[in-house]
């Protein structure tokens, strides 16, 4: 496409317009232009590389990037050489031209200090090395792909991390392989919608997961995964504390909602968030502990934890040896086949507790009663969730993400609703931030199959390692595994992950 130069912009012909306007002033004519409608421009037809490209686009362009490898430091944008700033209407758009299929093997995104920018999207990318990002606002990163493929034995950063920043929303990604964290976050008004994450090996001491609030404050998961994280024989510093979500380091008002946590061995929640922190209409199943609730900072504040189904946990439920300075509530959820102790704690109770199903945990309650609404057996009501009996013989729990209707679980909670989790439908209006019309609502969308479902398969198992592991041999770790495994897609090694067919009507004629 052949270009022409207007000041110190590159234009496109025939595709940005421009209105022209002549003042006089005394004896002298100026002319100027001002953008009607956006440009659009390709990588590497109009611009060799990415630097060059966001050098020459002005805010509200769109660059669209061909199908390819782009290595090396002129494909990695930092704070200097980001592209002009879009408007809340006309975003800045960086975007493969089909996604999955530019590659960026040394990342395409690395800032280490603040750069001013705002209302800049990156879609269709994907990046083998860490995506870091440094006091910007109005961001997205929609169905992208990020993994930590080149990090060294030792290495606290992740594939995707988030410092400092404001009103940044990440939709459709997943994350895989090496690091502290896949994802992780520092600032305030963030969304992760749809993400998921797989932790393969770390040689990290400090507490790792995969999505981290680290000084993270109103951020919401929503429909996030955390899955097959099994290996930890390649998790070198075996006294870290991993997660599947980790809130700490004063995190205010965080939301875990309609996420699942899926044959992992770290926990499904915890830390020492200041205040706000909702655990509501998740699953996990397959996993070491529940909700881990630290408070060695001594803050106030609440943990809330509504309409959940946890099953076969290794260790304790919530566990909330934190103290007596911050309340815990936990209403409308199922504890099964947990070892240890299902509800810990002297500060578990309240109003805002009750409706729980507890079964053939170690213990059920442990420096707590149980609420008169409770299904368990101190109040002689105790009912398996999983099959139904003793109760009335109806399955609950067929498939780790609805309840079954007609069972004791369903409308026999709070206000006559369900007892569990249901994870059927998106949770947030797409491409929303926080705050937005609809941004955190149930919405009339499907979420089953599985957004990206194949091509998040075929980059996780295409996933490869080796290296030490904690009994001092070299071993392999391999992508192909889980819901990576041949015959598997995502959404039927969730949905058949209790042992039962997934439904038909889930793929339809697919």
């Amino acid at each position: 496409m052949k270009l022409r130069s207007i000041g110190n912009s590159f234009i496109s012909q025939g595709v940005k317009k421009f209105i022209f306007h002549v003042m006089v002033i005394g004896c002298c004519i100026f002319s100027f232009a001002t953008m009607a409608g956006a440009a659009t421009y390709y990588m590497p037809d109009d611009f060799p590389d990415l630097r060059s490209a966001a050098a020459g686009l002005s805010g509200g362009d769109t660059l669209i990037i061909r199908d390819g490898i782009y290595p090396g430091a002129n494909n990695c944008l930092n704070q200097s050489t980001l592209p002009a700033s879009g408007t809340p209407e006309y975003f800045t758009t960086i975007r493969a031209e089909h996604d999955g299929q530019a590659i960026f093997p040394d990342s395409f995104l690395q800032m280490n200090n603040t750069s001013g920018q705002s209302y800049i999207s990156f879609e269709g990318l994907k990046s083998f090395d860490v995506v870091f990002i440094y006091d910007v606002n109005h961001f997205k990163f929609l169905r992208c792909a990020f993994t930590y493929n080149n990090a060294p034995e030792y290495s606290s950063s992740a594939p995707l991390w988030i410092s400092h920043c404001s009103y940044i929303l990440v939709e459709d990604c997943w994350a895989w392989g090496a690091g502290r964290y896949k994802f992780v976050v520092g600032g305030d008004h963030v969304v992760f919608r749809r993400c998921v994450a797989r932790f393969d090996r770390t040689d990290w001491h400090d507490p790792m997961a995969n999505f981290s609030s680290y000084d993270g404050d109103y951020v919401a998961y929503q429909n996030c995964i955390a899955i097959d994280s099994d290996h930890d024989e390649f998790w070198l510093n075996t006294e870290a504390i991993t997660g599947n979500f980790y809130i700490h380091h004063n995190s205010e008002y965080n939301i875990i909602d309609g996420c699942i946590g899926i044959n992992n061995k770290d926990y499904f929640a915890g830390g020492a968030p200041a205040a706000g922190f909702q655990v509501k209409n998740s699953v996990t199943v397959n996993t070491k502990r529940v909700i881990n609730n630290r408070n060695d900072q001594g803050l106030e504040g609440g943990y809330q934890i509504d309409h959940c189904t946890f099953i076969n946990i290794e260790g304790n439920g919530v566990d909330t040896w934190c103290g007596t300075d911050r309340s815990v509530s936990s209403m409308n959820s199922i504890y099964c086949n947990i070892s240890g102790i299902a509800l810990k704690g002297s500060n578990l109770g309240g109003p805002s507790t009750g409706y729980n199903v507890l079964y053939n945990n170690g213990t059920d309650h442990y420096q707590n009663s149980p609420a008169s609404t409770d299904y368990c057996t101190a109040n002689g009501n105790v009912i398996d969730p999983l099959d139904g009996i003793p109760g009335n013989g109806i399955p609950g729990l067929l498939y780790p993400v609805r309840v079954e209707n007609g069972s004791d679980l369903s409308q026999t909670g709070f206000n006559n609703i369900d007892r569990g989790a249901t994870i059927l439908y998106r949770i947030g209006k797409s491409d929303t931030f926080w705050g937005d019309s609809g941004w955190d609502q149930i919405t009339d969308e499907p979420l089953w199959p599985w957004p990206n479902e194949q091509r998040i398969r075929e980059d996780m198992r295409s996933y490869s390692y080796t290296g030490p592991t904690t009994d001092g041999t070299t071993a392999t770790l391999s992508g192909k595994r889980g819901f990576c495994a041949d015959g598997q897609t995502l959404t039927k090694y969730i949905w058949e992950y209790l042992g039962n067919p997934i439904p038909p009507e889930i793929y339809g004629d697919q």
